[in-house]
């Protein structure tokens, strides 16, 4: 009977369980409860995820969910915190029907930001922890105010169309733990100048920087799979320099780009059907290794459509 009446009580006083929530980052912010899985802290919106109940809630992660909609049209920096705390407080009845208040303090590692979390925003400027390890899809689409960013060290994913639209985008640096640029990451982000990607990054999904239009610096590292459309219309860029590693260049992969210089860094012609475009096969010049203009001109890859291989020097 007495396991039955504590119970109860817990449920009666689950309203009070959620006004006992405190964070220990955001004491002496702005800070707000919005329910018992999740906080508003500093303009951003956390998610939280935990097992069981009280005294036997154990704390899993956390998450970015966004920011309220009032400060969606508001010019904002914002600083995400790597980590968030908040104290459950409750109250049960004892052996000899007296109240005891209780309590039990979660600590959240945060560790992603959600699809969307910030699309469309005013945002100036964001701050992401090194704990973040997943950025979901759009989350920055259409950020147009967002200027540069610095991926965190130990993000795996990116989503798609995570920084698509961010046309005030002038630098952006990726994480060494990224093995893709997934499709239309950086599409649409015109003021671009230079992008390196790490060598931990194997593909470049379709139109990942497409329309970047002031692109100038491309360092491929030892990307594989260039997708198509990853870098047309990015008219600004020259030369364009293919490392070895380099085996697939989808189509249109670098349509309105020409006229350009063409550097290749491998002998073996990877397959590259339709990446260039008809101006670039008529104006620009292909240069490749000492040694192997005839494989490129005898290549049914894409290479032969070329009219002015040279080769480099040695």
């Amino acid at each position: 009977m007495k396991h039955f009446l504590n119970y109860t009580l817990r449920l009666v006083l689950l309203s009070a369980i959620i006004l006992g929530y405190t964070t220990d980052l955001c004491a002496d912010d702005n800070y707000t409860v919005i329910n018992e899985h999740a906080i508003l802290c500093n303009g951003i919106i956390y998610g939280l995820d935990y097992d069981g109940f009280n005294e036997n809630a154990v704390a899993n992660y956390a998450w970015v969910s966004g920011i309220p909609s009032d400060d969606r049209e508001q010019c904002k920096a914002f600083s995400i915190n790597g980590s968030v705390s908040y104290t459950i407080e409750w109250k049960e009845r004892g052996p000899n029907g007296e109240i005891i208040k209780r309590q039990n303090t979660l600590h959240f590692k945060v560790t992603e930001i959600s699809n969307e979390a910030f699309k469309a925003s005013k945002l100036t400027s964001i701050s992401i922890p090194n704990t973040i390890t997943s950025i979901g899809g759009g989350a920055f689409e259409n950020c147009e105010n967002l200027q540069h960013v610095q991926l965190p060290s130990a993000l795996e994913e990116l989503g798609t169309d995570a920084f698509k639209g961010c046309t005030s985008l002038t630098k952006a640096l990726l994480s060494n733990s990224m093995t893709e640029v997934p499709a239309g990451a950086f599409q649409g982000c015109k003021s671009l100048i230079d992008i390196s990607i790490p060598s931990s990054v194997k593909v470049i999904g379709t139109s990942a920087f497409q329309g970047c239009s002031k692109l100038s610096d491309l360092n491929l590292g030892t990307v594989e799979e260039i997708g198509a459309s990853a870098f047309s219309n990015c008219s600004n860029l020259n030369p364009i320099i293919i490392p070895a590693s380099v085996k697939f260049i989808g189509v249109y992969a670098f349509f309105g780009c020409c006229p350009i210089n063409i550097v290749m860094e491998s002998g073996e012609p990877p397959h590259a059907q339709g990446a260039f475009g008809e101006e670039c096969y008529t104006k620009s010049q292909l240069i490749v290794p000492f040694g192997t203009i005839d494989i490129y001109k005898k290549s049914n890859l894409g290479w032969s459509h070329f009219e002015h291989i040279v080769h480099s020097s040695l």
